[in-house]
């Protein structure tokens, strides 16, 4: 039986390609049949989950945090990503949120991977392994190409698709971004895959506050040196690492606003000792608190 941290994507008859459009949040979607019409589809975007299919994301209004593979940060509309088969990855949106995912199989066999006239994109598909975020005039191109998708049929938004990857592929150097330091794995289909999900969503949906790591252990039905195994392969990080790189996350937007102490923020984030707090702060970002906001001022 497949986990539920593996998101269950319809298979459209015709079609290889599927569109999915949502206008407000990860939950109510829809998907696109062959002529075009909306279908309605359950997402799973907001919460941590992987699938077989090569997928282009592209975020067109919304923030918040944005988890890759053992990469966390933020996104903020316009945003653009590729990301690769069975790559973990969330959206947690601070508010409403728009945009499009592109799916398509990348089996070397029966999927995209078997025509001929794309190997060359061989580099993109591994780079893909990491999640590839396209910046700059790549990402204007990209988000211009979106726009026609829903005013075609199935085959013309296979040719838009394609055109999506030439504009990758040509990308000068410096506009894309690599997300994940290494191509993560996920716990094989079960109860423990299931739990480990549910621990994620857990730490991502309460990181600001008090978690004890026993508590999450006894969520996940396994023994420490299982869940410390089970944690790392999912995202990367060590749960107290991961749980320090969201509250990071979490200051650095608020920081934004000028009314708000700093010594406000590092508690409203789930820092109890601020000591600590600069500390993790300083080693994550590179400078002070004080620092920080001074250069989004300034900027």
């Amino acid at each position: 039986m497949q986990s539920p941290l593996h998101e269950h994507v319809p298979a459209l008859s015709g079609q290889s390609l599927r569109v999915l459009i949502w206008d407000h949040d990860l939950v109510d979607m829809w998907c696109l049949d062959a002529a075009g019409s909306r279908l309605p589809y359950r997402g799973r975007g907001s919460t941590w989950h992987c699938h077989p299919e090569l997928e282009v994301t592209l975020i067109t209004r919304g923030e918040g945090i944005l988890c890759v593979g053992d990469h966390i940060g933020r996104f903020t509309a316009p945003d653009c990503l590729l990301l690769g088969t069975r790559l973990p990855h969330v959206w947690r949106a601070e508010g409403p949120m728009a945009g499009i995912s592109l799916q398509v199989d990348l089996d070397v066999v029966s999927g995209l991977g078997a025509v001929p006239e794309l190997a060359d994109l061989a580099r993109l598909w591994s780079a893909a392994g990491h999640g590839v975020r396209w910046q700059g005039t790549t990402a204007t191109a990209l988000l211009s190409l979106s726009e026609r998708l829903e005013r075609l049929p199935a085959v013309g938004r296979m040719g838009v698709f394609m055109a999506m990857l030439a504009a990758m592929q040509a990308a000068p150097r410096g506009a894309a971004q690599a997300l994940s330091q290494t191509v993560l794995g996920t716990p094989g289909p079960g109860s423990s895959a299931a739990a480990m999900e549910r621990v994620v969503d857990h730490v991502m949906a309460h990181y600001r506050e008090e978690l004890r790591l026993g508590d999450l252990v006894a969520m996940s039905g396994t023994s420490p040196a299982t869940f410390h195994r089970h944690f790392v392969r999912m995202t990367g990080k060590t749960f107290v690492a991961y749980l320090q790189a969201l509250r990071i996350q979490d200051v650095r937007r608020a920081l934004t606003d000028p009314s708000r102490s700093i010594t406000d923020i590092a508690f409203a984030a789930g820092f109890n000792n601020l000591s600590h707090f600069h500390a993790v702060f300083r080693k994550a970002v590179g400078c002070t608190p004080r620092a920080f906001r001074r250069t989004l001022i300034a900027g």
